[in-house]
């Protein structure tokens, strides 16, 4: 149990650090802006690229963790989409936002530095792994249906020309293609290169944590409703759940992950909270209070649920 609580200890000990550091204003609204551009335009990036570019592609891509992982990100999403509508009777709009919320995690800000702290061997190709399932198929499948409940519905090409779009312009999703080509090519990358990118990476846990510290000065729990209620049980509870079953499930039909501790990762990576910008997401379709309520109490109350995660893994 201890050191269990060393893991979660040191992860929330950086949260607690930015938060207390910007209440008493050692850091602003600006300051933590530029933080989190580091780590998504740079740390992020460049973490992906040393992970990657230095792996064989076999390595690198374990189909059961991609089985496991993203099969119960999207049964994640679907069941609390019905969960939302059938039980709180909250209409598309607002099932759809609850289940990208509880199905899509903040796996660089959150996500990666707990992995890095519990499982170091893996940690990189975990933070890939879980950007791919997150980036290709729960924020196009999301906003597809956003869309939809919104009455924009457009053809099949004109969203793909705007999810393309947006991967394209994604320093995250360009680190992927990069290093994977590199990979494939079977090239070294030359010192000269991977050095500086290395000493980039290292920087990219403790920022991501200041910043999520810093998001949760001023939080008031005015507003919990039913919403709110169901997006951080669906996200902390369900979602971990979900895929433990799914990797049990994956591992009876004969697949196999590539390490043992890739399965105990995946259910880890799952019981953090939802994507750092889930908040700004949700009020470009209207739910600007609920979504960062949920997100606020999902970040304090990951410290209980990935506490338990890591007991039972």
């Amino acid at each position: 149990m201890f050191e269990v609580l060393s893991v979660t200890g040191t992860v929330f000990a950086l949260i607690a650090i930015g938060y207390f550091a910007t209440r008493a204003r050692f850091f602003t609204a600006t300051d933590h802006e530029v933080l989190t551009k580091f780590v998504m335009r740079l740390a992020l990036p460049a973490l992906i690229f040393r992970s990657v570019s230095t792996r064989s592609v076999s390595e690198i891509f374990d189909p059961a963790f991609l089985l496991a992982y993203g099969g119960g990100s999207v049964l994640t999403f679907f069941v609390m989409l019905s969960v939302a509508r059938r039980l709180f009777r909250r209409d598309a709009l607002d099932g759809t936002l609850i289940g990208i919320g509880t199905s899509a995690c903040n796996t660089g800000f959150v996500g990666y530095p707990v992995v890095l702290v519990a499982f170091p061997d893996v940690a990189g190709r975990i933070l890939a792994l879980c950007m791919l399932v997150e980036n290709l198929i729960i924020m196009p499948l999301g906003i597809a249906m956003l869309e939809q409940a919104q009455g924009r519905g457009e053809s099949a090409r004109s969203f793909a020309r705007k999810i393309f779009r947006r991967m394209a312009t994604n320093p995250i999703m360009i680190s992927l293609v990069v290093s994977l080509a590199v990979s494939l090519s079977g090239l070294t990358v030359p010192h000269a290169i991977l050095n500086p990118v290395s000493l980039i990476a290292q920087a990219a846990a403790a920022p991501a944590l200041l910043v999520i510290g810093g998001t949760l000065v001023g939080l008031s729990f005015r507003g919990i409703n039913a919403y709110v209620v169901a997006a951080v049980a669906g996200k902390l509870l369900l979602h971990p759940l979900v895929v433990m079953v799914a990797a049990l499930a994956v591992t009876s039909v004969g697949f196999e992950f590539h390490e043992a501790t890739l399965s105990r990762a995946a259910v880890l990576a799952a019981a953090v909270p939802a994507f750092t910008l889930y908040p700004l997401f949700a009020r470009s379709y209207g739910r600007p209070q609920e979504a960062a309520l949920a997100h606020s109490l999902m970040t304090m109350l990951s410290f209980v649920s990935l506490t338990a995660v890591l007991v039972l893994v």
